[in-house]
């Protein structure tokens, strides 16, 4: 899944310092970000598709501004440059955002794993690519809670090549310097990101989260499809999320399946069915939003042929 660094379009981003705004209570805290695209010519060809539009002449190119809005209920003040980081990450790629790759904004799916996404922040590279070392180190030191905060961010990045940026590269510098020259693009908060991910159903709001990605990367035939014959997943999230949607037939409360979910997982918990393939996408409700579920996972309904074979290949244990 991965490609040579040298192929792939590059994405910085640095976090300038925290702003505290006027003399209003709540204080608004403002974290000016920079950014800039350097495209691989070699691939641009790819970025669309019939089925993934794409419009050479809305690419953003150049060095933008993105000033986030944070809140001290969701991070310290210290840690806000690292989350105004992934929060820009994601507005920059996503096609109802800056959308720097410029994407059909009601199709398009921004590229992923053809891109490198380099932060300057060592909290928001290690959050972002789910460092398992920070993450120890977070839950030692009483700070686990900033896992759940920059999980939106680490899921729609899963699989992206994470890097480093430096912020006194020229080009920040130049952009601080000169911000009449900026492409700026006003400003948002991190909730107003988050909630751009979210899938909303008659059964209420679907979050996508990094646990979420994993299950459907450790389904059977998508193993199969990775390891024997080869498949590039180019866009993980958007693969996810493409699942997710297909699911829109309510599972009845005495389905079997529906029964054991609600056994271990109380009886709040919810299924949806895709009838293509036959998937059940389980969710369970947040604690503070009874109608905004977390899509926990997937149960694959294959063919006896299809789970003979992977069962016999090692890919799948059913039962």
């Amino acid at each position: 899944m991965e490609q040579n660094q040298a192929q792939k379009h590059i994405v910085e981003v640095v976090a300038g310092d925290v702003i505290r705004e006027g003399d209003r209570r709540p204080t608004v805290y403002v974290v000016p970000v920079y950014w800039r695209v350097e495209l691989c010519e070699e691939t641009l060809s790819y970025l669309g598709s019939k089925r993934n539009k794409h419009y050479p002449e809305e690419i953003k190119t150049g060095v933008g501004r993105l000033d986030v809005l944070v809140s001290r209920k969701v991070v310290s003040e210290e840690d806000m440059p690292a989350y105004a980081e992934a929060v820009a990450a994601v507005y920059l790629y996503h096609q109802a955002g800056v959308n720097v790759f410029g994407m059909d904004r009601e199709s398009g799916r921004p590229p992923k794993i053809a891109t490198q996404l380099a932060l300057s922040q060592p909290l928001a590279r290690s959050l972002v690519a789910k460092d398992p070392y920070e993450t120890k180190a977070l839950q030692r030191d009483g700070k686990s809670y900033l896992l759940a905060h920059f999980d939106f961010a680490a899921a729609y990045f899963y699989g992206v090549s994470i890097g480093s940026s430096d912020p006194d590269s020229g080009w920040v510098k130049e952009g601080q310097r000169d911000e009449d020259g900026l492409s700026a693009f006003g400003r948002v908060s991190g909730n107003y990101v988050r909630r751009r991910l979210n899938i909303d159903t008659d059964l209420g709001r679907l979050k996508i989260t990094y646990r979420t990605v994993e299950e459907f990367f450790a389904m059977p035939l998508v193993k199969e499809l990775i390891e024997v014959k080869g498949q590039v997943y180019a866009r993980p999230y958007e693969s996810v999320h493409e699942q997710v949607l297909k699911a829109t037939k309510h599972v009845e409360s005495d389905n079997p399946h529906l029964v054991k979910l609600r056994n271990k997982f109380g009886k709040k918990a919810k299924s949806l069915l895709s009838e293509n393939p036959p998937t059940f996408v389980d969710l369970i409700p947040t604690a503070a939003r009874p109608t905004t579920f977390i899509v926990l996972g997937f149960r694959p309904l294959y063919a006896e042929e299809t789970a003979t074979r992977l069962i016999k290949k090692g890919f799948a244990l059913f039962g």
